[in-house]
């Protein structure tokens, strides 16, 4: 049931972020696999278990931008989306920023 429910928020986190749905499917299925992977051998693991051992939800779904290379990023997100994200997440101010202003430059 925990992991029911760090999917679907997962999910949720996923699709404020605007990735494409290939990229989308393809790292709930890995999380999916490593979440059923923890509790076999955490079958008591709750909810609170699964973010100690994986990050929240939104931080693993911030993940999956952080650890993309430019070309992988240009493919999934557009300039408008990638600005939004990086405002929401207040990278605008950081140096996060720039390594992204320069890859999509």
């Amino acid at each position: 049931m925990a992991a029911m429910c760090y999917c679907s928020q997962l999910d949720k986190a996923l699709s404020e972020v605007n990735y494409a749905k290939p990229l989308k499917r393809q790292f709930l299925s890995q999380m999916q696999d490593s979440l059923y992977s923890y509790l076999e051998t955490h079958p008591d693991a709750c909810l609170e278990d699964l973010y100690a051992a994986f990050g929240t939800p939104q931080e693993a779904a911030d993940s999956v931008l952080l650890n993309m290379d430019s070309d992988q990023i240009k493919k999934q997100l557009n300039v408008n989306s990638l600005l939004q994200f990086l405002h929401q997440h207040d990278y605008v101010h950081s140096m996060n920023f720039l390594t992204f202003f320069v890859f999509l430059s």
